[in-house]
This record gives C-alpha cells, structure tokens and sequence, in this order.
C-alpha cells in the first residue's frame, strides 16, 4: 500500500500545495478529508519517465497524477501514463491526470485530443491548468 511508503504523507490540512519551480497546485480541503500525497519522481520512481506527484483516497478509491510542466503537455501525458502503469494499486480506481503547466491556450485542439485520448485509452480524466491552480478536494478526486 502506497499509503506505507516513506515516499507518502498523510495529509488532511484545509490547504495542501503540490509544488514545484513555478507551478502549484492548491488543494482547497475545507472537509478536511484524509488522503495521501506522494511523491512520485524520484521516490516512488528513480528511472525512466514519471510524474511529479500521485494523491491517492483510499475510500473513494481514487487516484490522481500531478504533472508539473512548463509547456510539453504532450511529454506530460506520456509521463503520466507511465506513472500509472507503474503505481496503480487499484485497475478499477477512477484516473484523473492532472498537468499543471505554462502553455497558452489551455483548450487547444491539441490538448482536447490528448485528452480524449487519454480517457479512451486508459480511462484517465486530463486536466489542463494553468500555472498556479486552486482546485477543491472534491474535483481532485471526481467525487
């Protein structure tokens, strides 16, 4: 269980930071719900291409793949993929990938076939944010 790693952290603050360089993701946890922030790059993974970070609830049997990027989305994707491959603890845990990243517009049509892709493919839900995102626990997770 990831949970047992010293790569991973319990985490239940009303503000969690994913953070790396210039880009943030913000977890507004205003329920204070438990999960776990792991760090992926490495920590869970030394070698090959990975992602940044995997928060994982348990409960809700989620798990989302955070990307910190400046503009590569498509090398972002990859890296989440990988990553999944590689740590999935659950085959049936709803996916979402998360890239966090510098690129202007975050709709392109480049990025929406990347994201169709992504969910045909390997049943992950792509976001697209923005340098510094603010999300709410509840969309980290699809709940």
């Amino acid at each position: 269980m990831l949970s047992l790693s010293p790569c991973c952290t319990r985490c239940n603050s009303p503000i969690e930071l994913v953070t790396e360089n210039k880009s943030t993701l913000r977890i507004l946890n205003s329920n204070r719900l438990t999960f776990n922030k792991c760090k992926v790059d490495g920590c869970l993974i030394r070698n090959g291409i990975r992602c940044d970070w995997l928060l994982t609830h348990d409960e809700a049997q989620r798990e989302s793949y955070v990307e910190l990027k400046g503009a590569d989305v498509e090398h972002a994707v990859k890296q989440i993929v990988r990553s999944v491959q590689q740590l999935t603890s659950n085959p049936r845990a709803k996916k979402t990938g998360y890239i966090i990243c510098t690129r202007s517009p975050l709709s392109s049509p480049k990025i929406q076939l990347l994201s169709k892709r992504l969910l045909r493919d390997h049943n992950i839900v792509l976001r697209v944010k923005k340098t510094v995102c603010e999300e709410s626990i509840e969309s980290v997770f699809l709940m």
